[in-house]
């Protein structure tokens, strides 16, 4: 599983698993060197693979970034995020299981590329608010 798109060039509008990787970083190129040798593995061998390609993964005992994201909307203080108008999306770490189930009994699976996420893609704007709306409110975002 690789986590994160941004080494992927979109076509026009959301990514999908048609488009065509192009690294911009080392943690791309990396990410990529490794699908491709596990794929190599795979016709070799005859292992059967699947590849998820994920967003940022949250649930209970989320850390980094996110983990800050949540201390920041629960302070109740003004954060400078108003003017910015993205969508991203997210996977909840139990939908992430549901996902690789699903891999794993689907015979239609192997050899494929999957990009796995909730499938509500929020603005950071949007993100806050649900974090902010109390009982760690983002995980309404459970499929």
């Amino acid at each position: 599983m690789t986590q994160g798109a941004q080494w992927l060039v979109m076509t026009e509008g959301a990514y999908t698993e048609k488009d065509v990787p192009a690294p911009r970083d080392a943690y791309g190129v990396s990410k990529l060197e490794a699908e491709n040798i596990l794929k190599k593995i795979a016709n070799e061998t005859g292992l059967e693979m699947v590849i998820l390609r994920l967003p940022l993964v949250y649930g209970a005992g989320v850390k980094a970034n996110f983990k800050n994201l949540i201390k920041l909307a629960g302070s109740g203080l003004p954060l400078p995020f108003k003017g910015i108008n993205n969508r991203r999306s997210f996977l909840y770490v139990g939908n992430l299981v549901d996902a690789i189930t699903t891999c794993i009994s689907h015979p239609l699976a192997v050899g494929e590329t999957f990009l796995v996420s909730d499938g509500q893609d929020v603005s950071t704007v949007e993100l806050i608010r649900m974090i902010a709306g109390g009982d760690e409110g983002y995980e309404s975002r459970k499929n």
